[in-house]
């Protein structure tokens, strides 16, 4: 069905709120396990800091959708690219400097930060206080099964740096990781622009 402006107002408050619960349960929840999980203290830290990115993403959700219904996809690409740029930027010097784990910490964060002006620049849409539970049923009603779908997915591929992390160590698991992304990014990028090409051309 045809998207209302009563289901954009739905799903940008339901948005914000569910990714606030969603925040509220890895710190108060994932952190600790992994904490226990790992026998590392600093980990509380790291992602209790790492998932501010969750609430801050959750603003850009609606003005991303509105530029992905016109297919315009140069002001997505560009804005994620110069997003990327700072926070890798941003990165290094905090790395240079010593900054250690948190140097990707705050690039994360620093991502999605400035991606949130930008995106918001290159929209017209402005959030009114409205909620329809008929909205938030139909919007969200249909993505429940394929989002349990993707967290299933993202546990179960990611599942073997969790274990190569425990039982070996840090060090072998950063080998690990790089040798996969390096092998695997050249496809991830392909599929990447296709998916967002395609799909709402078909959509149409």
């Amino acid at each position: 069905s045809k998207m209302l402006p009563i289901h954009l107002y739905t799903a940008f408050w339901s948005s914000i709120v569910i990714n606030l619960l969603l925040y509220i349960l890895v710190v108060a929840l994932i952190a600790p396990i992994t904490v226990w999980f790992y026998e590392k203290e600093i980990l509380f830290g790291v992602i209790s800091v790492l998932s501010i990115q969750i609430v801050i993403k959750s603003f850009i959700v609606i003005p991303k959708v509105l530029l992905v219904r016109e297919l315009d996809f140069k002001k997505i690409n560009l804005i994620e690219i110069v997003s990327f740029l700072v926070g890798g930027t941003c990165a290094l010097i905090l790395a240079k400097n010593g900054a250690g784990v948190w140097s990707i910490v705050f690039m994360g964060i620093i991502n999605a930060s400035v991606s949130l002006p930008l995106f918001w620049y290159h929209v017209k849409w402005k959030p009114k206080f409205l909620f329809s539970k008929l909205a938030f049923k139909d919007v969200f009603g249909k993505g429940v099964f394929d989002t349990l779908q993707r967290i299933f997915m993202s546990l179960t591929s990611n599942i073997d740096y969790l274990f190569i992390g425990k039982l070996v160590n840090s060090v072998a698991l950063g080998y690990y990781t790089l040798a996969f992304v390096i092998t695997d990014t050249f496809r991830q990028q392909i599929m990447s622009v296709l998916n967002k090409v395609l799909f709402p051309v078909f959509g149409q």
